[in-house]
């Protein structure tokens, strides 16, 4: 019953990413060969990580595990609590590196970084035809209702 009152807004398709390497910064990708953009930050990817089966299952992922609850069970107010969390998908599909960049309370905050660190792997990002670590920031938004 909670649960159907709860809402899960999800903003599909507002994923913001880059592309990471464990080294440094390729400023000006003009001086560097492809292979050596695949150990730097990129600025844009050719494909960014996905989730697999798309956006749709994404979504049904997040509808399955995300515990819509937990603010209401820890009496939050009505109201929405978006919480935005950054994580990488490193270049075997690994979900890494989930924090958050907000915390709204009434543990959303933790609830978004323990459904991210459950997740299947993802497909890895692609840069000039090899895997790249992607950085990705999604919005994840707990309504309370009235």
């Amino acid at each position: 019953m909670i649960k159907k009152l709860v809402l899960l807004l999800l903003f599909a398709g507002s994923f913001f990413v880059k592309a990471y390497s464990q080294e440094g910064v390729a400023k000006d990708t003009t001086t560097h060969s492809a292979d050596s953009l695949l150990d730097k930050v990129l600025t844009s990817v050719d494909i960014i990580a996905s989730f697999p089966g798309g956006s749709v299952a994404w979504v049904k992922y997040l509808q399955k595990n995300l515990r819509t609850y937990v603010p209401v069970d820890r009496k939050a107010p009505s109201g929405r609590y978006t919480v935005m969390v950054q994580f990488k998908v490193d270049k075997k599909g690994n979900v890494i590196d989930v924090r958050t960049e907000n915390d709204p309370g009434y543990g959303t905050a933790e609830e978004a970084v323990r459904v991210f660190m459950k997740c299947p792997k993802w497909i890895p990002g692609m840069q000039n035809g090899k895997y790249v670590i992607c950085s990705m920031q999604q919005p994840i938004t707990f309504v309370v209702p009235d």
